[in-house]
């Protein structure tokens, strides 16, 4: 009877570390999920940001290409 209570023992344990390993999967794979959520919400902003760094370029292109006239500033007289 001693060593069936000792395997019965024994593999109670072991259920316990199985619980406990099933529990750190289930914390992981939350923790999994929240940070894939995250990382979109970041992708968007990326490219968003993106999106206003290419209008500000394509603005700055067109006002170096206006000259200073186009923003208001005196035009140098060249002369005849």
């Amino acid at each position: 009877m001693t060593e069936l209570q000792a395997r019965l023992d024994a593999m109670a344990h072991e259920m316990d570390q199985l619980r406990a390993q099933v529990s750190q999967i289930d914390d992981l794979r939350a923790e999994n999920l929240r940070l894939s959520h995250q990382g979109e919400v970041l992708l968007l902003e990326r490219e968003r940001l993106r999106s206003m760094l290419a209008r500000i370029g394509e603005l700055a292109q067109r006002a170096s290409e206006a000259g200073p006239a186009a923003a208001g500033e005196p035009v140098p007289n060249l002369g005849p």
